[in-house]
């Protein structure tokens, strides 16, 4: 399996689980990693190219709704994933991406194409997360508080398979 992906309830440790793996390989890694800034009045959502360390903002919560910035996807993002690498890295895909057409090619680009990909999804219903998760190339781990150990491991060991 050349896709591998984590998925569980935030907080969890699903990104924790694919940054201890990274700090202890020397991969070239190529993709994005995300970051929020939330306050007791706000919510913002960064898209960091994982090369450059550039950041954009993906989403911000304005009058209780998500305001989705489509560029920050399909501009910022694409350019973060189809870069060359050894491994790529989506942390994370969820329900933001649902309406970014471009953005969703590239992810399904990379997927079929001949670099190894890995990620976090977040735990939604949506058309593009469940269709990542139905592809036969792509295994996903669900973390838990109680199975977050033996999931590194696991983790660690299928990707150490897809490179050999």
């Amino acid at each position: 399996m050349k896709n591998i992906f984590l998925t569980g309830i935030p907080c969890v440790g699903k990104t924790t689980i694919l940054e201890r793996y990274l700090e202890r390989s020397n991969i070239r890694t190529g993709g994005y990693f995300t970051t929020r800034e939330i306050t007791e009045t706000s919510r913002a959502f960064w898209l960091n190219d994982r090369v450059t360390l550039e950041s954009r903002l993906m989403a911000r919560m304005v009058d209780g709704e998500f305001n989705v910035n489509l560029a920050a996807f399909d501009e910022f993002a694409v350019s973060a994933i189809t870069r060359p690498r050894d491994l790529l890295v989506l942390d994370e895909l969820g329900r933001f991406e649902e309406p970014c057409e471009p953005f969703k090619r590239a992810v399904f680009d990379a997927l079929d194409g001949g670099t190894v990909v890995t990620g976090v999804l977040k735990e939604c219903d949506t058309p593009f997360v469940n269709s990542i998760k139905a592809r036969n190339d792509v295994a996903v781990l669900i973390v838990t508080e109680e199975n977050r150990e033996e999931m590194f491991l696991r983790f660690c060991e299928l990707i150490n398979s897809a490179f050999s």
